[in-house]
Formats: C-alpha cells, structure tokens, sequence
C-alpha cells in the first residue's frame, strides 16, 4: 500500500503523541463548558470527538471497527445529527494523520475497483451541472448536495478500511467487530420485538437494520467455519442465530428475500472450502430450515402469543421512518407506485437522469403523473427515495449513472473472485473463505438493494475497502484456522 514495510508495527510519532494527549486534556474543559452551560451543544459534540480523535490518533488501527459499530448505530447521534456524520470527520483527520506518517500515498492493487468507484463518484458530482434540486447537505429532504456528502461519507469509509487493514489481526479485529455488533443490536431488536415494537435494532428502520443484518450474515458464519475452538464455535454461533432471528423480526420483505438468497448461496458452498466439513455444513443448514420454519409464521402472522402481530397488517400500517424507510402501501403497492415514478423521471431525463439524490424532492410530482391510487398511497410532504437502488441510479444518473453503479458492484465481485482462485492455488482456506463469504454478503446487498435506496449504504463500502485490502494479504504469511477464530476475542 504504502512504500514501508505494512507489517511493521504502529509506533505513534511523538509530535502525535503529545497531541493526542493535548486533546484529551482539552475534553476536560469541554465537559466543563457543558456543565457550565456555556455552549452546550458545542460542548456535547466535542466531549464525543475530542477523545476519540486523540485515541485514532494513537491507535489509527482501530478506526475500521469503529466505523463497523456506526453502521449498525446509524439512529444514534449528536442532536439529530447521525453518528456516521460525527464520526466521519474524525476518521478523516485520523487517516490524513496516518498517511502524512507513512510519507508515502496509499497504494492499492485492485485498481479496477477505485477506477469503478472514481467514474461513479464523477458521474454523481458532475450531476450538479443539470439537476434541478441542489438543496443542502445537512437536510435530510433529498437534493444533490445531501446525497453527495453521503457519497462523500462512503467514500471515506472505503478509503480508510482500505488503507489501515494491512496485517491479519487487523483483518480479524474487523470481523470480531462485526459479528459482536450484529449479534449485539441483534438482540436489541429482539428486545423490542418482545416489547410490542416493529424492531430496528439502532438502525434508522427496520428494513434498513435487515439489510445490514443480512449482509454482515456470511462474515460472521465465515468466523465460525473458520476455528477449531468449539466452544468459541458455538459461541459464534449463538450470536448467528440471534442475527438471523432479528431478521425475521423485523418483518422486511426485502430482509427476507435477502436472507433466503443467502442461504441458497451458503448450501451450494462446498465442504472443505467454506464449511470444515459435510457434517457442519449439514447441521448448520438444517437447523437454519428448522428455525426459518418456526419463526416466519410466529413473527409474520402472529401464530402463538402474537407478540407483534400479522406481518401484513403491521406492514400496511407502518409509516415514515425519518424520510427514510417506510411501507409505502398495503401489500407493497406503494414500492410498486414509486418504481413507475423512477421510470417516468428516467424516461424524461434517459441518458444523465435528474441529478443525484434529485428523485426525493420530484417524487411526487412524477408519481402523479402516474397511475397512483391516492386512497391507498399518501403522499409524503417531501417525497420518498425510489426503495430500489438500480431504479433509483437509472431515474437520478441514467443509464450511464446505472452501468457505473453496477461497475463498482461488478468489479468488486471479480477483485474477491481473483483472490479467492489465489487463495485456493495456495491452498490458504482461510482467506478463500473469506473471499467467499464476502461474496455472498454482496449477493445479500445485491438483493436487498432491490427494495431499499442503498447506494451509499456504509455496509458496501466496508466490504469494498476490506476487498481492496485483501490482496495485500495474499502476501502475507497466514495464521493457522484457530489462531485466525480465536484472536483479539
């Protein structure tokens, strides 16, 4: 990545040093500001930043965990601001810091991925020269410049996952990270199905917290098929199956959908190259039936205590969540309303599209230029995202905005599939495994993206910063399959 040795280890300059420790006494005057009253809101944010920038600072390999826990925190913030914004500037300070210390640009070998990512982030930014609804990035009413600066945001996050993941601890730290989160939230979610809550753990939604469940599914199977340690084993387990019961609680049809396409994936895995062996792999995928068996009709249709009730009723009657997420109508008839709006706003616009993150505010205006039934579809007084991530990059970039999309998709599938082949020839199961499980988290996205408005979803771009990593890796000498399941627990 960089023209030093990646697997030397992080010795914090002293300049760094002194620094660091200078923001940590400045979090003391903060806290005092605030008790004081003088400057609260100044005061609350900077309480939250201070500290955590004087800790990636010193330890910069932490940042790619931290940015694994806001993804499943996203509902969480700093005066209605989310936590991916408080935290975004804070790891870019941190990874400016570390690139200045390493005197040398980073350097990734699986260029094709940032040429894919370049073109699409170009496309987006040049989209400001014809749309018609700028707005601003600090509101959440949809414009150009709000869904640029989410861009913006993911790019970052890429960047700095790509940049700092550089031996295999750091690779494990990663994933512990996110099997802990998901299985955490997870049962958050839980908790608040049993209240009498439609769940979404500390995600902005429920379908948005099932996507990141789904996602995050493969990776932290991958960790259990990846150790000899059973009792570490079945405590990874455990947690997978609090993450997969979350997601039938959270009644998302496209969670669902999701899931089931993951789990096609993972039984046509073969023993020996993703699970340990025929046994595993047979256990694992019977007991996922059973359970998937047991818990639809509980949680989609109330059979037994009814804790939450029907799945179709709850679905017709959920409303906006945010701006964000919401059922747009009874059986889904309001995704079918907004996928036709895409089309009349693409139709218009064929080649370049309204301008990005410009279909929210022209929502309605497309929508009753279609056939909408206003008896069961209300309109929002800002409109709704498309709830399909392809339609909504053909209405707002058109189709050359769509192929990009599906470049950044398609290149990042052939970077894991390429390592995947060199991990095999090297007969390196873990990596091999990894690569594999990364691909079925795409597939879950892919999936999942039909239905919710996720381009800029910090889920993707982790995985594609983690891609861009990996090959360095191919490099690097592996641990043994236990010493890869157990570390940094």
């Amino acid at each position: 990545m960089s023209s030093v040795d990646r697997a030397a280890p992080r010795v914090p300059h002293p300049v760094v040093l002194r620094l660091s420790w200078a923001l940590a006494a400045l979090t003391a005057c903060a806290g005092i500001a605030g008790a004081a009253g003088v400057g609260s809101n100044a005061a609350a944010i900077a309480s939250f930043a201070i500290p955590l920038t004087a800790l990636l600072l010193l330890r910069p390999e932490w940042l790619p965990p931290l940015l694994v826990v806001t993804v499943f925190t996203e509902q969480q913030g700093v005066h209605n601001v989310h936590i991916s914004r408080v935290v975004a500037p804070i790891a870019a300070v941190a990874l400016i810091v570390y690139v200045a210390r390493q005197r040398a640009l980073p350097r990734f070998p699986s260029r094709w991925i940032l040429i894919a990512v370049g073109a699409y982030t170009a496309w987006a930014l040049v989209s400001l020269l014809w749309t018609e609804h700028v707005g601003s990035m600090f509101t959440r009413d949809g414009g150009t410049a709000y869904a640029l600066a989410s861009l913006a945001l993911a790019v970052l996050y890429m960047l700095a996952c790509a940049t700092l993941i550089e031996r295999w601890q750091d690779v494990r730290r990663m994933l512990i990270a996110v099997w802990l989160s998901a299985t955490v939230v997870g049962a958050i979610a839980i908790g608040q199905y049993l209240a009498g809550e439609r769940p979404a753990g500390l995600n902005v939604g429920p379908n948005y917290f099932a996507a990141a469940q789904v996602i995050v599914l493969p990776v932290a199977v991958m960790l259990a098929t990846t150790t000899e340690d059973r009792r570490w084993r079945a405590v990874v387990l455990a947690g997978v199956a609090v993450i997969g019961f979350s997601i039938f609680a959270a009644e998302s049809r496209g969670g669902l959908i999701a899931l089931g396409g993951v789990l096609i994936l993972l039984a046509i895995q073969r023993a020996g190259t993703f699970f340990p062996s025929v046994k595993f792999k047979r256990d694992f995928l019977v007991t996922a039936v059973v359970c998937g068996a047991v818990l639809f009709p509980i949680t989609w249709f109330g059979v037994g205590n009814g804790v939450y009730g029907s799945g179709a009723t709850s679905q017709a009657s959920s409303g906006g969540l945010s701006g964000h997420v919401a059922t747009t109508g009874a059986g889904g008839s309001g995704r079918i309303y907004l996928w036709r709006a895409a089309v009349r706003g693409w139709e218009d616009h064929p080649l370049w599209g309204l301008g990005y993150g410009a279909f929210t505010p022209e929502a309605n205006r497309l929508l009753l230029r279609t056939h909408v039934n206003l008896n069961s579809y209300r309109l929002r007084p800002h409109g709704q995202p498309v709830h399909n991530a392809y339609l909504e990059s053909l209405a707002e970039l058109g189709a050359v905005g769509l192929l990009l999309f599906a470049g950044v998709l398609g290149t990042m599938y052939a970077t894991l599939r390429r390592v995947g082949a060199e991990a095999d020839n090297a007969n390196d199961r873990l990596l091999g495994t990894l690569s594999r499980a990364l691909i079925i988290s795409i597939a879950g996205y892919v999936l999942a993206a039909m239905f919710l408005s996720i381009e800029t979803y910090r889920a993707l771009w982790i995985l594609l910063g983690l891609t861009l990593a990996l090959p360095w890796l191919t490099r690097e000498a592996r641990p043994t399959a236990d010493a890869a399941g157990t570390a940094d627990r």
